[in-house]
């Protein structure tokens, strides 16, 4: 939670000479913080996101195969964010957020392919796997549209 987080950005105690880099090592942003918040708070258990996940993907068109091994990658998105993650974490899930609002109707097969394909370079270097990239924007399109 926030004191975990507190915890673990006061781990590292040597001086940076350059401020951005000490921001993005040690400091606690407010948008961080609200992501702490809402990530900690969500009713939504990830038994359920899980299951939501393995519907979505059924109905995207993807096969039975391909579900258990994307909804690995899901479970691992997920319990990545709920242990607190990184500060990337937060940000690729904020950057695939931004690319899903560019929807004008639900998320289908053909859309999820062409998001995937143009998707920001900084989720294309996190999430080198296609099958990650693809549960990341199946989880966040479940999460806020």
């Amino acid at each position: 939670m926030l004191s975990d987080e507190l915890r673990r950005k006061g781990q590292i105690a040597w001086d940076y000479s350059d401020w951005n880099q000490l921001i993005e090592r040690k400091g606690l942003t407010g948008e961080r913080i609200d992501a702490l918040f809402r990530q900690y708070s969500s009713m939504e258990s990830t038994s359920e996101l899980l299951s939501d996940f393995e519907r979505q993907a059924a109905e995207l068109g993807f096969l039975t195969r391909d579900i258990r091994r994307l909804r690995e990658s899901a479970r691992t998105y997920v319990l990545n964010g709920i242990a607190g993650g990184a500060l990337i974490q937060v940000q690729i899930s904020a950057a695939i957020r931004t690319h899903l609002d560019s929807l004008n109707e639900g998320l289908r097969r053909s859309t999820l392919d062409y998001l995937l394909a143009n998707c920001p370079i900084a989720v294309a270097e996190h999430f080198s796997e296609a099958d990650t990239r693809t549960a990341a924007y199946i989880i966040e399109y479940l999460r806020h549209c």
